[in-house]
């Protein structure tokens, strides 16, 4: 039977807090400046375009959802619109 799903939050945390390393790692602080410049795609819309493949790969070429990338762009999102906004 399943647990309550706030008892999966720390263990959602840990798994997600690595991903986020990881990424972090790979693709450094360039999060900080996508979409910032008035002709670039913006953060939702990266974010949908993300989605839209991650579905093509799901249901065309039977790839898993990337939940924790998944987490880690809605992170991103609320720390651009929570500390960044002008």
């Amino acid at each position: 039977m399943l647990k309550e799903l706030p008892e999966y939050l720390d263990e959602f945390y840990d798994e997600l807090k690595s991903q986020i390393i990881a990424d972090n790692e790979r693709w450094g602080d360039t999060w900080k400046e996508r979409g910032l410049v008035w002709n670039e795609a913006t953060q939702e819309d990266r974010l949908f375009d993300w989605v839209s493949q991650k579905l093509y790969e799901f249901d065309i070429e039977d790839k898993p959802f990337p939940w924790l990338k998944l987490a880690g762009e809605a992170m991103i999102g609320y720390v651009r619109d929570k500390y960044m906004k002008e």
